[in-house]
């Protein structure tokens, strides 16, 4: 965290985007601060493709798919763009 603007700075690499089929493919799972999964695990070295969708101001990000016990589980994400 930067101390001065207390605010995280994040990127994952080697991200890639299929805007014909609006999807977005990482070879991990990003996890924040390694305690936040955004995935339907908790394992960083899973490849993970998420569905997303442009709504104005908003993007949905979401990835269905097993869980650690098999269970079928979806998990969405909604950003709101903000102005600084």
């Amino acid at each position: 965290m930067d101390k001065e603007t207390n605010q995280f700075d994040f990127s994952l690499p080697d991200g890639t985007v299929d805007t014909s089929n609006k999807t977005i493919n990482f070879k991990e799972t990003p996890i924040l601060l390694m305690t936040f999964s955004l995935g339907l695990t908790m394992q960083p070295n899973r490849p993970i493709t998420y569905q997303y969708e442009l709504d104005g101001d908003t993007l949905v990000i979401s990835a269905r798919g097993n869980n650690e016990r098999g269970v079928l589980t979806t998990m969405k994400m909604t950003f709101k763009k903000v102005t600084e």
